[in-house]
């Protein structure tokens, strides 16, 4: 299972192929470097532009790839010295072509890999600029698109391109590396473009010949870095906040997750991060989608959303943040939050007895809030707000457990434990990762009699068939993208009950303040055995017809009885949980 909470295709950040975060060094010192969520190449080249090894070791790890396949070209393109065929294809929706032509020479020869497929995939593309425009102005027309820190450039918007070797040339050809052929349809995907890229582009406007300029003399010192230091080069394609992780080579000298906290979790990281990073090294992470502007307001912004309980929890595990001077890199209209996290002595986190009730907390905090009614407007609004977005999981709540050191984790399992129904309605989510983990890396948090009472002896995982009540692939900004659960329903009655609580509502006697109903029925109204909300979901990216959802293979493990699940929940229901809105048909199980 992974730790972030799903999103319906895991889009958010597929849309910015082009970083839309000024251009930054990860560090000087060093020889190993890993980007966990690399984007473009801008801060990888910056990074060898100034460190003062002779010979680098770099890993690139994205979870698109598109991602990777992309940085692949630039990186031939760069040493066969094509830099402005390398720009043009980093930033320009049609090219010339010229460039088109040693694109497709160096794509050839991308063979190995998810890249390599990639990379075959866009040299049997076959798409005139009317429809390539086509699908460019359905991709910039979804509400939302281009919310980038920066904001995306009008002019660019409306061409497509940037750069000198479009701008010259007298017919333009789509640029195939913008289109996500992997996806039915082959959508365009970059909605944002360069404006942000770098901090010699602001007060430019896309388009012009200065900006063109700019953009030249921006990479010209990248390029000719990378083909002086030579570095060792490795990408992979893989979840940034999984423990798969793990199996990653260790002791770099630093680590950039970029702003992936933003969309995965800032704890995801910081649990799955520890084995990569050497004693004397560091993460980095940004913070975009936020208004935090210090790091003490983003402790209070991050999961358990309590700066005090925050720092606990981190002196626990073992971080050290620091806010990072001059986070905005200079740009005036850029406010991004960098902080670097250094490992350090865990610290005792309570006594023994306290653990179960701090535990309950955390799981307590992990239930998702539903948006309100006005955030669903703008896709601004929600950070402006300081939404909650629900990024954590149960699997969150063990593995901080875990690194902290927590102990007596069984005692959870005990209703009374739990502070509200928010908690309770995660009590199958919790046993069900806790009983698909090997037993052994929980033999000193629980018991081995809770083993045989309260968990799974196995667990797997179930497909169950998606009857859409909407397009579920519908193009949608990455802010909106449905973050995905699942309810577990007893019986006819309570299936009804909770379709019929959908929607927001005005409360009685009010004339602006509505309520999520369905959330306010949850909290309210559903017992635990009645609802269960299941945190764990796989919705395959090119499929409609199936989701999986983790299942026991035995029965309910002590709290729903002996027998198995289906008799206790007849129906599971897909959901949004950042609006509780019903997303496909009610399933019999």
């Amino acid at each position: 299972m992974g730790l972030a909470r799903r999103k319906l295709h895991d889009a958010s950040m597929r849309s910015f192929l082009v970083g839309n975060t000024r251009a930054r060094a990860l560090t000087s010192r060093g020889k190993r470097f890993a980007w966990l969520a690399v984007g473009d190449l801008r801060n990888v080249l910056e990074t060898v532009r100034l460190t003062e090894e002779e010979v680098v070791d770099l890993s690139l790890n994205d979870a698109s790839g598109l991602v990777a396949a992309r940085n692949l070209l630039m990186v031939r393109l760069a040493l066969r010295r094509e830099d402005a065929a390398a720009v043009a294809v980093w930033c320009d929706a049609f090219v010339s072509p010229r460039c088109l032509a040693v694109v497709r020479e160096e794509l050839a020869a991308i063979r190995r890999g998810r890249a390599g497929r990639v990379a075959r995939l866009w040299l049997d593309l076959d798409m005139d600029v009317g429809t390539a425009r086509a699908k460019r102005s359905e991709a910039l027309g979804v509400e939302g698109s281009g919310h980038a820190v920066a904001g995306a450039s009008a002019s660019w918007r409306a061409s497509g391109a940037s750069t000198s070797e479009s701008l010259t040339a007298k017919t333009l050809v789509p640029n195939p590396t913008m289109f996500d052929v992997e996806a039915p349809g082959v959508p365009f995907v970059e909605t944002t473009g360069p404006q942000g890229a770098f901090d010699a582009l602001a007060g430019l406007e896309s388009g012009t010949e200065a900006f063109a300029r700019a953009v030249d003399e921006a990479w010209r010192p990248l390029f000719e870095a990378l083909r002086n230091a030579r570095p060792t080069l490795r990408t992979t394609v893989r979840d940034c906040a999984a423990r798969v992780l793990r199996s990653w080579p260790h002791a770099f000298d630093a680590v950039d997750a970029s702003n992936v906290a933003d969309y995965v979790g800032l704890w995801n990281l910081l649990v799955a991060c520890p084995p990569l990073a050497k004693r004397t090294g560091f993460l980095r992470t940004e913070h975009a989608l936020t208004v935090a502007n210090s790091l003490d307001a983003l402790l209070n912004e991050e999961f358990p959303f309590c700066g005090d309980g925050m720092r606990r929890l981190l002196d626990a595990a073992g971080w050290r943040p620091r806010q990072v001077p001059g986070g905005g890199g200079g740009g005036a209209k850029e406010k991004v939050l960098r902080v670097e996290w250094r490992r350090t002595c865990r610290r005792r986190l309570e006594k023994r007895e306290e653990a179960p009730s701090l535990v309950a907390q955390l799981l307590e905090r992990s239930a998702p809030i539903p948006m309100n009614a006005d955030m669903l407007g703008d896709a601004k609004v929600p950070i402006e707000l300081s939404y909650a977005w629900p990024k954590v999981t149960c699997a969150t709540v063990v593995e901080i457990a875990l690194a902290a050191r927590t102990a007596a984790l069984d005692a959870v399992f005990e209703c009374d434990a739990f502070r509200s129904s928010r908690a309770r309605h995660l009590l199958l989510a919790l046993k069900l990762d806790l009983s698909a983990r090997p037993k052994r890396t929980l033999s000193r948090l629980v018991p081995k009699l809770v083993f045989r009472r309260r968990l799974f002896r196995r667990v797997k995982w179930r497909s169950l068939r998606c009857e859409g009540r909407e397009d579920l692939f519908a193009l949608r900004a990455g802010v909106f993208e449905p973050a995905l659960g699942v309810a577990l329903l007893r019986d006819d009655r309570v299936l009804r009950d909770f379709m019929k609580n959908q929607g927001w509502v005005v409360a009685a006697g009010k004339t602006t303040e509505a309520f999520n109903a369905a959330f306010d029925w949850c909290l309210t109204a559903a017992d635990y055995r009645e609802l269960q909300l299941l945190d764990q979901v796989r919705f395959p990216r090119f499929q409609t017809s199936t989701f999986r959802i983790p299942w026991p293979s035995g029965g309910g493990g002590g709290d729903f009885g002996n027998a198995p699940l289906e008799t206790y929940f007849r129906y599971a229901v897909l959901l949004d949980v950042q609006t509780f809105r019903v997303l496909c048909a009610p399933v019999r199980l």
